[in-house]
C-alpha cells in the first residue's frame, strides 16, 4: 500500500498540504530495498516466508515467498516502479522491464479475477488486484519515454478488452 498512499500524499501536497520531504524519502528507499534482482517487489518483509532473522547480525534476511516471485508481483513491480520514477528515483530500464512481466505474466492476474477469497492460490494474488494492476500498469506505460508509450499503450487496451463481459461490463 505503499504506492497509493504516497501517491495520495503528493496529491495532497500539490493542494498545499505540509507533507514532510523525510517522509516520502523513506517510502522511496524502502519501494528501492523490496525489489528483488528479479525485478519483483517483496509484497511483505515482515512476513515470515519473506523474512527471518539473521542469528549473527539480527537483521531480517530476504528469502522468496510466492507472492515475491514475478508471476505473482507482475501488478505490484508496475505501481513501485511507476513510483519510484515519479519520485526520480526510477530507471527507465526498470519500468519498461516492469511493464513488460505485467503482460508476460497477465494470465495470472486473470485466473484471480471475479474470485471469492482473499490471497489465495500459488502466488496468492487478491481479486481486486487485478484492476489495481491494471491502473498502476497504465501509469507505468505513461512514465516511459514518449516514443515507448504507443505499443504498450495498444497492449493495454487489447488486454483490458480481454476482460470486457458480454453484456459490455
Amino acid at each position: 500500500m505503499t504506492v497509493p498512499v504516497v501517491q495520495s500524499l503528493l496529491f495532497a501536497r500539490e493542494q498545499g498540504a505540509a507533507v514532510p520531504k523525510d517522509l516520502v524519502d523513506r517510502a522511496a528507499e524502502i519501494l528501492r530495498l523490496q525489489r528483488l534482482e528479479t525485478g519483483a517487489f517483496v509484497y511483505d518483509s515482515r512476513d515470515p516466508a519473506v523474512s527471518k532473522p539473521n542469528p549473527n547480525t539480527k537483521k531480517a534476511i530476504l528469502q522468496v515467498s510466492p507472492t515475491s516471485l514475478v508471476p505473482g508481483a507482475c501488478a505490484r513491480s508496475a505501481a513501485c516502479e511507476a513510483m519510484l520514477t515519479i519520485l526520480g528515483r526510477g530507471d527507465p530500464k526498470n519500468l519498461k522491464g516492469s511493464i513488460d512481466a505485467f503482460f508476460d505474466h497477465w494470465d495470472e492476474l486473470e485466473k484471480r479475477r471475479k474470485k471469492t477469497g482473499t490471497h489465495e492460490g500459488p502466488y496468492r494474488i487478491a481479486p481486486y488486484y487485478f484492476y489495481y494492476g491494471h491502473r498502476y500498469a497504465a501509469q507505468a506505460i505513461e512514465l516511459l519515454p514518449k516514443e515507448m508509450r504507443s505499443q504498450d499503450r495498444a497492449r493495454m487496451l487489447e488486454t483490458l478488452l480481454r476482460t470486457r463481459d458480454d453484456d459490455g461490463t
